[in-house]
């Protein structure tokens, strides 16, 4: 954690005390496998090509991917409603892992949104973060992956930690990534104010993956959240409240829900 830097001379040319850095707080992220992956692959591959075939899909951070609608945990295949169930249990654990000792679990449904994305050659997702709508967890589930294996197909999930990436003017950003290579049947879950992208997809098949967003209101809200809200919601909460829920929009008041599907978690993660 910590890390002495060169000393510096001051203005009189003496010699300063060495500077101490402190690494203070880690950024989490998780990896669950899903216990049920081998059975279910050739459910989920077949419910997000006719999903494909049906829809033309959506165009946000995704790149020459097909991207669908952010409706998936109301899709009736068979093993799409198991995995959204096992995934809100996984984010349930994560949030655990990340309160004090003893703290409590969330309790209760959590409110979600999933999409699906096949990624062909050449694909891939640029850098976001889904705070800003006050989701508290994102993650992404690997469905097929053909080749993930080989170092030069590409393809890896990267995580970047924009929260300190202060640089000097007219020089490189010293913001920090991760690079994440991962496997089919893997979970990958990390707070959704944590920036990432996906490289480009080098190899011959598509690969087929699950992404969500996660909101409990047990949970504090997003700090970015807390900026988002214009005027009239942060002035008149109660009245904008109810013409959204009226005319089906988001709510902003603070703390407020995203838009999505209310999910009851599964049994125990490795379940």
């Amino acid at each position: 954690m910590r890390a002495a830097l060169q000393s510096q001379p001051d203005q009189a040319g003496r010699t300063q005390s060495p500077l101490t850095r402190l690494d203070l707080f880690p950024t989490p992220a998780f990896v669950f496998r899903w216990a049920e992956t081998e059975p279910r692959k050739p459910q989920l591959v077949d419910a997000v090509r006719r999903h494909r075939a049906e829809s033309p899909g959506v165009v946000k951070t995704n790149r020459r991917g097909w991207h669908s609608e952010t409706d998936l945990p109301a899709w009736k295949e068979p093993g799409v409603a198991e995995l959204v169930r096992w995934a809100a249990r996984c984010v349930e654990e994560a949030s655990l892992a990340m309160s004090d000792a003893g703290g409590d679990r969330p309790r209760g449904a959590w409110r979600v949104s999933a999409w699906a994305n096949i990624n062909p050659p050449g694909g891939h997702n640029i850098s976001h973060t889904h705070a800003q709508r006050n989701w508290h967890w994102s993650a992404c589930y690997y469905v097929d992956l053909p080749d993930i294996a080989r170092e030069e197909i590409g393809g890896a999930l990267v995580l970047e930690e924009r929260g300190t990436g202060l640089r000097v003017r007219d020089n490189r950003p010293s913001s920090r990534e991760s690079r994440y290579i991962p496997s089919e049947g893997e979970l990958v879950v990390f707070p959704a104010w944590l920036y990432h992208r996906v490289e480009p997809h080098a190899g011959d098949s598509d690969r087929i993956s699950i992404a969500f967003n996660f909101h409990h209101p047990d949970l504090e809200p997003s700090r970015l959240w807390e900026h988002r809200p214009r005027w009239w919601w942060r002035k008149f909460p109660g009245l904008l409240r109810r013409i959204a829920k009226l005319r089906g929009t988001q709510d902003w008041s603070a703390g407020a829900a995203p838009m999505g599907y209310d999910v009851m978690p599964a049994g125990p993660a490795g379940e």
